[in-house]
């Protein structure tokens, strides 16, 4: 789920136009959802992280939970 703040979906929407099995829906004017088939997790979950709060991981359940995990060892960095 991306956030339409800020135009991270347009530029989020500029960087993966050329996916070729990339499906862009509008919910509604908050968020859209991108979903695609990747190859490599590991530049993709780095790729996410450019994005910070404004995207967020619906499926796989397992990649949403490294995500999550990820972010709280770097907030405990933050708060140590």
């Amino acid at each position: 789920r991306i956030s339409k703040t800020a135009n991270v979906a347009e530029k989020i929407k500029f960087e993966l136009r050329n996916r070729k099995y990339g499906e862009w829906e509008d919910v509604d004017e908050n968020y859209c959802y991108y979903t695609d088939k990747i190859l490599g997790v590991g530049s993709f979950k780095a790729w996410l992280r450019n994005y910070g709060s404004s995207v967020m991981v619906m499926e796989p359940i397992s990649l949403a939970e490294e995500m999550y995990d990820a972010a709280l060892k770097k907030r405990d960095v933050y708060l140590k």
